[in-house]
């Protein structure tokens, strides 16, 4: 033998539980239906389950969301920060690179006045 819940139609089902109140059974269709309060208990909690079960789903995705929105603030801000050190590095990289020229300029004149030291000194002797 069927349920009781099964003998109503499922879009009057639906309507009731996407309202969110009591299921009323129609009367012409099963009026041995409507007085049993068995009938609409179990037809109440399909429908809380129902509701429970969108709540917690609602719930569940608000959730991910927000876990999603905060790696994706993570990553975000983990990104500025390397692009900060990036651009540090550089600016270091740019600034011993100048030193470097610098001192091989210096380099190359000591060496030449060196050479030219040394060149006198062998003419003077």
């Amino acid at each position: 033998m069927l349920p009781d819940v099964l003998c109503c139609s499922n879009e009057s089902f639906d309507a009731a539980t996407s309202i969110g109140k009591n299921f009323a059974v129609d009367q012409e269709n099963s009026s041995s239906l409507a007085t049993s309060p068995t009938t609409v208990e179990i037809i109440d909690t399909v429908a809380s389950k129902n509701e429970r079960r969108k709540a917690q789903n609602r719930a569940a995705q608000k959730a991910f969301r927000i876990r999603q929105q905060q790696a994706l603030d993570d990553v975000t801000k983990e990104v500025k920060h390397l692009k900060e050190q990036l651009q540090q590095a550089n600016a270091l990289k740019d600034q011993c690179q100048r030193r470097f020229e610098n001192l091989a300029r210096k380099h190359e004149r000591l060496l030449q006045a060196t050479g030219k030291m040394l060149g006198a000194r062998r003419m003077s002797n």
